[in-house]
Order: C-alpha cells, then sequence, then structure tokens
C-alpha cells in the first residue's frame, strides 16, 4: 500500500504511544548501518519493513480501528521506526525528534501552527484586546504573555494570568476560538484546581495552556495550586503505571467572576491581574460585538485566513522589556492584596484559632458584640477560605440535628462531647 504523505494527517498521541509500547513489549530493536531493526522476542527471527508494517495493521485492527489499520499501515510504521518511544516538546522550530542523553530519539508528538499565509489583518482581534484589556500598558504585556508563548514555547513564563470581570465580556471566547485553535487544541479547559493538582491528573502532559475557571476557595488547595505554579517540572501518575517526572511547559490563565475567593499575600508575584474587564457599553453591544468577531474568525471569503492574521501578528510581535521570570504587581492586584486585609478577615481569623468547631450564631454573636456589621455570605467565604464546611449533625440520645462549622480535622464526637444532648465535663471547642 501506498504511504500517505506526511504531512496530511497527524496519527494521535496516545495511540502511537501505545503502539511503540506494544513494540517494546514484543520485540527487540537493534541498530545496523541503515537502519532500526525490529526482532521478535519469541523466535529471534528479524522483521522485515514490510512485515514490521504491517505490525501496525494488526495493532489497529486488534483494537477495531480498521480505518488507521488500512489507511496509515506503512505511514505509521515510517514514523516510529529508528524511535525508542514517543514524547512531547514544545519548540519554536518543530522538530519530530527528541534526543535523549543515551542518544535514543523519542518521535515528538508536540504540534506546530502552520499559517498558510504570512501577515495579514486581523483589526478585530486587536479589539477584543483594547476591550478587555483597555489599559494600554497591561495589554502590551499580556499581548507579549501570548506571543511569548508562540514565539518561544518552551520557555514557560514563572508567572500567570488572574482575570477578573463581568460575565460575558470574551475572556472566555478569547480562549475558546483564538487561543486553542492557535496552539492546536494543546490545551484544556478546567473547573476545579484538582483537575490541575490532583494524584492522577494528567492535564499538564501534553497541554501549554490551561484556562481555570474560578478557583477553589479552600487554602491547602490554593496553596497547591501556587506551588504548581513556580515549579517547572510535574510530577504525574497515569493509572496503572508508575510515577515519572516531567518539563512543564503549561502556562495558566485564571478566569474569576467577583468577588475573587483566592488569598494574596503582599509578596504576591505569581499573578499578573489587569484592570476589571467591564462592558465597554453593554452585555448587549459586547455579544454582538463577539458575534462579529466569531464570524470574522469563520469568514471562508477572507483574504487571509483570520487564525494566520493572528497568528502571525502574535510570532512577530515585539518582546522587548518582557521578562518571563518576573512581573511587576499590578495596581489591581496591590487593591486585591489591600482587600484580603479587611479587619473582618482577621477578626475571624483569630476566632478560628481557639474554635476547631462551633454553631454560626456564635461566631455572629462574637462580632456582633465587637461592633462589626457584615453579611453572612462574606463571612462564609472566609470560613470556606480556612477550610471549615458547614456539617449537619444528628444527635444520637434524642435524634436532633443541628449544624456546625468544622474542620475536617474535628470529629462528630468531639462535637457530640460539647453540643450532644450529654455534654462531658466543661465546655471546650479543642483549640489547635
Amino acid at each position: 500500500m501506498k504511504a500517505q504523505n506526511q504531512n496530511e494527517f497527524e496519527i494521535d498521541s496516545a495511540l502511537l504511544d501505545q503502539y511503540v509500547e506494544y513494540l517494546n513489549t514484543h520485540y527487540f530493536r537493534t541498530v545496523n548501518e541503515k537502519d532500526t531493526v525490529l526482532i521478535r522476542k519469541s523466535n529471534l527471527q528479524q522483521v522485515s519493513y514490510h512485515g514490521a508494517s504491517l505490525l501496525w495493521y494488526g495493532f489497529t485492527q486488534n483494537r477495531k480501528l480498521d480505518h488507521l489499520a488500512k489507511a496509515y499501515t506503512e505511514h505509521a510504521f515510517n514514523q516510529v521506526r529508528g524511535f525508542a518511544g514517543v514524547g512531547w516538546q514544545p519548540n519554536a522550530e518543530y522538530q519530530s525528534a527528541i534526543k535523549l542523553p543515551c542518544n535514543n530519539l523519542l518521535y515528538n508528538t508536540y504540534k506546530q501552527y502552520k499559517p498558510s499565509n504570512s501577515g495579514g489583518d486581523c483589526y478585530l482581534f486587536i479589539e477584543l484586546m483594547e476591550r478587555l484589556f483597555p489599559v494600554d500598558k497591561e495589554r502590551h504585556l499580556i499581548t507579549q504573555w501570548l506571543a511569548h508563548m508562540i514565539q518561544h514555547p518552551n520557555d514557560r513564563p514563572s508567572w500567570h494570568v488572574l482575570v477578573l470581570s463581568d460575565t460575558g465580556t470574551g475572556k472566555s471566547f478569547l480562549y475558546s476560538e483564538v487561543i486553542k485553535p492557535l496552539l492546536m487544541n494543546q490545551s484544556a479547559n478546567i473547573t476545579r484546581i484538582s483537575q490541575l493538582t490532583g494524584k492522577h491528573s494528567t492535564v499538564v502532559k501534553d497541554n501549554l495552556f490551561i484556562c481555570l475557571e474560578d478557583v477553589d476557595p479552600r487554602y491547602n488547595a490554593q496553596d497547591q495550586l501556587l506551588s504548581w505554579l513556580s515549579e517547572p517540572y510535574a510530577l504525574i501518575e497515569e493509572k496503572g503505571k508508575q510515577q515519572r517526572t516531567i518539563s512543564n511547559y503549561t502556562r495558566v490563565w485564571l478566569n474569576c467572576n467577583p468577588p475573587l475567593k483566592m488569598r494574596l499575600k503582599p509578596s504576591e508575584r505569581r499573578w499578573f491581574v489587569p484592570r476589571f474587564i467591564e462592558h465597554k457599553t453593554s452585555r448587549q453591544e459586547t455579544q454582538r460585538f463577539i458575534e462579529s468577531v466569531a464570524n470574522w474568525l469563520n469568514d471562508p471569503e477572507a483574504p487571509t485566513r483570520p487564525l494566520d492574521a493572528i497568528y502571525n501578528y502574535l510570532a512577530t510581535y515585539p518582546l522587548e522589556g518582557f521578562n518571563p521570570k518576573h512581573v511587576e504587581q499590578s495596581e489591581h492586584l496591590l487593591e486585591l492584596i489591600n482587600n484580603n486585609c479587611s479587619p473582618l478577615h482577621d477578626e475571624v481569623t483569630e476566632f478560628l484559632q481557639t474554635h476547631l468547631f462551633f454553631k454560626y450564631n456564635e461566631l455572629k454573636e462574637h462580632l456582633s458584640n465587637i461592633g462589626y456589621q457584615f453579611n453572612d455570605n462574606e463571612v462564609s467565604l472566609i470560613l470556606v477560605e480556612k477550610d471549615y464546611r458547614k456539617q449537619v449533625i444528628r444527635d444520637p440520645t434524642t435524634g436532633k440535628q443541628f449544624r456546625i462549622w468544622m474542620k475536617d480535622s474535628a470529629s462528630t464526637a468531639q462535637v457530640l462531647a460539647v453540643y450532644g444532648d450529654k455534654p462531658s465535663g466543661n465546655v471546650v471547642h479543642y483549640p489547635f
């Protein structure tokens, strides 16, 4: 069968990874003067080039992937012949091979966007950026951050972008319709920090960009995220496989609606926070503008493909003065830091130092007695930030139920010892 042109399609990297694992399980690899040779482990017979290409046919047929088996037989083998496995390594000048210290080669599954035209007008993209980031200095820096990802994908910045806005301003549209296709879908949209930092999370694998929608208000989750943001390497543990460390090339863009449920320290420099994004005129006018951008992106009659024009704009955008390892604190970040350090926040924190669990009315009475005016939602956010949760406890003696705010480290027995029908001893809250 005639081989397909290598540029006509790309084999799914996960499937290719399975194929290489299959070859390594059943065959030895050795190198002669001309090429890599496969030797079957069961009988030590050398497999001819034609026979080796048919291995892909059998591999895909066994997995009921007949369309791949028939169409890509020879091409698939040509992709992996001479490689010890597969890997993913971004580089601005795309290279199909990754050289290991032992001189083995990995087949590089990284995908590089390839514009069909040079230049082009991307005026609507520029207007979208102007609407999202009206402050010239901030827009320039965020554009540089995006351009750096295109021009130097293997050089991950140590700081990331945190955006607060009204709903419907276009920040999610920017990701899904512009950033994601420019990165050849090597990106992910997630809604929980645990999807990034969890034990079996592999979202960092083979992704240049992660769009995180809102943030977990619990401090321990935020601490895990902040630690992850700073590390040049990531530990992943795919199910059924051993833990391994990979290079971390992933940038994070965090979208939040107010109020921000994140603790920010005065020294915080892992986030760049532009000014709060508002609608230029109204939500309806913004939606009409976004629709016009969407129509432009999908216009088959455009002189230059719009995504090509945006790619060319970012690929040539000047990076003078851009420091991927350091960013100055923005005015809006400093405002958020000051808001984080409110007197109410401090007072609730002090109360929690001596209360592992409590009834909410006790905290309300405490705050009222010292003159604080507050709403319950504001206080609840602080409690959740501090890793407290609301729990319904049932007294086994009376069958009555009552609500408690408590830390995970507190037990039901401890709570019943204080609030149950037959409390034991003095009323204490088990300080920690």
